[in-house]
């Protein structure tokens, strides 16, 4: 979200605006700063899209990630990225059998007896599987 999450970001949020009657400025107009405004120019290089991305959001994207960095272990972090790509989202876009077969390094005593050549062919079935069966085309999450 913070270096590429923009184009699909923009447009949510202006949606939601719209829906509850914000004003929403035009995004490429020059940035007018409400604080300062005699520090204002109507020469201003600073849209207010660069204003809202790199004065507001990224700083509140970095506050987040430092808190989610000191709540959360490395390994609780790579298995959080691994239980991702079981995500029903887009058909399963996001899927990844190696981040799958992955989280079997996290749980390794349920995984003894299963050969990981066995394991790689059944994690594609079921998503082949999933992904052709129509009673799953509106799942929205795991529950």
């Amino acid at each position: 979200m913070r270096n590429e999450g923009w184009k699909d970001f923009i447009p949510k949020v202006i949606k939601i605006c719209n829906k509850d009657d914000i004003d929403v400025p035009d995004m490429d107009a020059p940035y007018a700063n409400r604080k300062k405004p005699r520090q204002h120019s109507s020469t201003s290089s600073v849209s207010n899209l660069h204003h809202h991305k790199s004065d507001c959001l990224i700083i509140v994207f970095d506050l987040q990630l430092l808190e989610l960095n000191a709540r959360f272990s490395e390994e609780n972090t790579q298995l959080l990225r691994c239980f991702s790509c079981v995500s029903s989202a887009n058909s399963y876009s996001a899927f990844n059998v190696n981040k799958l077969l992955r989280m079997t390094e996290f749980y390794p005593n349920d995984f003894v007896e299963v050969v990981e050549v066995a394991l790689r062919h059944q994690v594609r079935n079921y998503v082949i599987n999933v992904q052709s069966d129509s009673r799953f085309a509106k799942l929205k999450g795991l529950s």
